[in-house]
């Protein structure tokens, strides 16, 4: 009786021998493979989490212990049903680990097959652990072998899902999110990354023209860096494409109007003021030639500008308005932080010292578009001084455009950067300067009407106002008692 069983065992312990001899150096090679093929560690991860790989472990774990005991069991207990029980438990394990094995096997011949690995990561990216990492390394697989068909199915599938995470941002997946658009954003640091960098992925994951779909902070500085990243590469081709992509968004999504909705309003202030700092951005790395191209992009008859401020009260605004913001410190760095930059306490007055240039640049502009303007107003009108306005921010006002025009008579220092910027068009340094002169004269006009008013400055009396009430509240008023006060003959 126990020959049967005995020779039962052997024959069991030799098909365990076979499948552990042979799958453990295939799954090593496999992974190898993995790792050599696609270039990146994170899908030899990915593929170690799978299910089929977390059974084959865990059988194996069991075979190897019911393998050591079944003998001893076999050995020890002479009644033939018990024999039957361990022997049919031997073969059962023996059974699934052969049948895990297989499956395992037509996994890794899956991943193998690039398409085939993509598809099998589609079926997975709704769930609560998407692999957009994964499908990322196979993105990159496809551009490093230049696979059009397979960038065009990956790119798709990380923008459907990008798209609906937008629409409806999951706390709990927020952290692979990053973790693939971080990827993205080194394979854009690279200089002739095959498609990386003659497809623009930024601006078909985060300016869809189809719906509104709100632009984070987080994500407004992504774009910046990412931005920032390919100029530094020099690929002045995406740059080009992204401007248009920028441009159209602006005009069909935000370029509306609704009371009271505040969001869209941030929404349309971020994106201009972002696209007015990479005009910054261009003359600090002093890409003048593509500046011009963006500067003069249009993509409507007659030619409108709504990513370049195009009027002198348009320019006097965002200046204003990031001088505004400078105020709360390192915002500007956090926002517009440019690489090569200082990374110190000066580092937002760094940033802001190109955005005056950009600003004189795009003053100069004004007088080469005087006759191409086809808008309903004059691009020269000066800045309206509001009644409530203070001395000491017309003081601010007259420092900011002194500022500017120092920077104008730098630009025309160098006749070939200011060319390169503008065109060709002749505009004279006095035009402009004049320009600036005549909102000066405005605001000391204005500062000497203050000056002899004998009304009290409406801003200066709450301010002092609530100083008093605030010093008064911190000191308690004690009522005297009856041999403090004073005895004027009053019972």
């Amino acid at each position: 009786m126990f020959d049967f069983f005995d020779y039962n065992f052997s024959s069991l312990i030799s098909i365990f021998a076979a499948l552990m001899g042979m799958a453990y150096p295939l799954i090593l090679q496999a992974i190898q493979r993995i790792d050599g093929m696609y270039g990146s560690t994170k899908l030899a991860g990915y593929f170690e989490k799978q299910w089929y790989f977390c059974v084959f472990t865990w059988l194996l774990l069991v075979a190897i212990l019911v393998s050591i005991i079944t003998p001893f069991l076999l050995y020890y207990f002479g009644n033939y049903s018990i024999l039957i029980v361990v022997s049919s438990i031997h073969a059962l394990v023996v059974f699934a680990l052969a049948i895990s094995a297989f499956i395992l096997f037509k996994y890794i011949l899956m991943t193998t097959k690039p398409m085939m690995y993509l598809r099998y990561m589609e079926n997975k990216i709704y769930g609560d652990n998407p692999p957009l990492t994964g499908i990322f390394q196979i993105l990159k697989y496809a551009s490093d072998k230049e696979d059009d068909e397979l960038y065009m199915e990956a790119s798709v599938s990380i923008g459907s899902y990008l798209y609906d995470y937008r629409r409806n941002v999951k706390g709990q997946v927020t952290t692979e999110v990053w973790t693939m658009l971080l990827e993205l954003l080194k394979q854009h640091s690279k200089r002739d990354n095959h498609f990386f960098s003659s497809r623009n992925l930024i601006a078909t994951y985060f300016l869809p023209m189809t719906e509104r779909i709100d632009i984070t902070d987080d994500e407004f500085r992504y774009i910046w860096q990412t931005v920032d990243a390919e100029l530094q590469v020099d690929n002045k081709s995406w740059i080009y494409t992204y401007w248009t992509f920028a441009d159209q968004y602006y005009r069909f999504t935000l370029d509306r109007y609704y009371d009271n909705d505040e969001a869209l309003k941030w929404q349309q202030e971020r994106f201009k003021e972002q696209h007015f700092m990479l005009g910054a951005l261009l003359v600090y790395n002093g890409k003048y030639e593509l500046l011009n191209k963006l500067m003069y992009f249009s993509n409507t008859l007659p030619p409108q500008y709504v990513l370049v401020p195009s009027t002198f009260i348009l320019i006097h605004s965002q200046l204003r308005k990031l001088l505004s913001d400078k105020g709360n410190p390192m915002l500007m760095t956090q926002r517009y932080n440019m690489i090569g930059a200082p990374q110190d306490v000066s580092s937002d007055d760094f940033i802001l010292r190109f955005a005056y240039k950009y600003s004189a640049l795009l003053l100069i502009r004004l007088f080469a578009l005087k006759n191409l303007n086809f808008a309903y107003n004059d691009p020269m009108s000066l800045p309206s001084i509001s009644d409530l306005e203070t001395v000491e921010k017309l003081d601010t006002e007259i420092y900011m455009i002194n500022r500017l025009k120092d920077e104008v008579s730098e630009w025309f220092k160098d006749q070939n950067d200011l060319v390169n910027a503008i065109g060709s068009i002749a505009v004279a340094v006095d035009d402009v300067l004049n320009l600036c002169h005549k909102y000066i004269v405005q605001c000391e006009s204005k500062i000497e009407a203050l000056n002899a008013s004998t009304e009290v400055d409406p801003e200066k009396r709450e301010y002092l106002k609530s100083h008093l009430l605030k010093a008064l509240s911190r000191y308690a008023l004690t009522i005297p008692s009856k041999n403090e006060a004073p005895d004027d003959g009053y019972n």
